[in-house]
């Protein structure tokens, strides 16, 4: 992968030629769906690519390709430039100078493809998205869905004398 670089659909957290890294410092700006084709930020495709970019253009050894707003899909994007483009259904986006089409297949090569997964999995989860998450599928974790009110009823419950392990007494 040090030749190319992969995203996934809603994730500002990238693998760029093997590093993890982010789009932009503003985690809003990710890679997206529209009508069937996905929508790339186009400021970073160029300087993924070593592109330059100028007054709504992207030019590079030659190539070119004119740009309205800050995405655009990345099939023409890719076919602009030369780079092969690859996308899974699970969300993956990853583009090359060379087809990977081999080399990513889940059949041929479970370890690779796991690991690009799960760059991507947990990455950029807030606490209030996890609260968020379980809360709507009604799970119950006392560790992570602990509220005020539970909050004071263990307080008081241990100040009538309850004991607790070491760990709920340093959360306390």
């Amino acid at each position: 992968m040090k030749n190319a670089v992969a995203m996934y659909l809603g994730k500002s957290n990238v693998l760029l030629h093997g590093e993890k890294s982010y789009i932009s410092d503003d985690r809003s700006i990710v890679p997206y769906e529209d009508g069937g084709k996905i929508m790339i930020p186009v400021r970073f495709f160029a300087e993924s690519i070593g592109a330059a970019v100028q007054d709504g253009k992207i030019t590079k050894d030659g190539s070119s390709f004119e740009f309205e707003s800050e995405y655009a899909d990345a099939g023409k994007l890719c076919n602009a430039f030369g780079k092969s483009l690859h996308v899974e259904q699970n969300g993956i986006i990853i583009y090359s100078d060379e087809n990977m089409d081999d080399i990513l297949d889940w059949q041929k090569n479970m370890k690779l493809m796991r690991t690009i997964s799960e760059s991507y999995m947990f990455d950029d989860v807030t606490g209030d998205e996890i609260y968020s998450l379980l809360k709507a599928k009604n799970q119950s974790h006392p560790r992570l869905l602990v509220t005020e009110d539970k909050l004071e009823t263990i307080k008081t419950e241990l100040a009538k004398g309850s004991s607790c392990d070491a760990t709920m007494q340093k959360a306390l």
